[in-house]
């Protein structure tokens, strides 16, 4: 279900959650096991819970689960 566009004033642009039924984190892993993820990259994620990066934190997808399912995905640049 999307959501709806929120303006964030932190960088001044609209975002849009949308609401999906959350995929076990094995077949998340395995639909994207094709796609290189720098190990130095995605050290930092884990740090703040379980957390799966697929691509680069400066333009890639952070799959966030909890109870093993996915409860959000991050699409575009993380890096600070």
């Amino acid at each position: 279900m999307k959501g709806k566009d929120e303006i964030r004033e932190a960088f001044g642009e609209a975002v849009q959650p949308w609401t999906f039924t959350g995929s076990p984190k094995e077949e998340v892993i395995k639909a994207y096991a094709d796609y290189k993820t720098e190990k130095e990259q995605a050290g930092h994620l884990s740090e703040s819970g379980d957390k799966h990066l697929v691509g680069s934190i400066y333009g890639g997808m952070i799959f966030d689960f909890e109870e093993g399912n996915v409860s959000r995905i991050f699409l575009g640049a993380s890096a600070a």
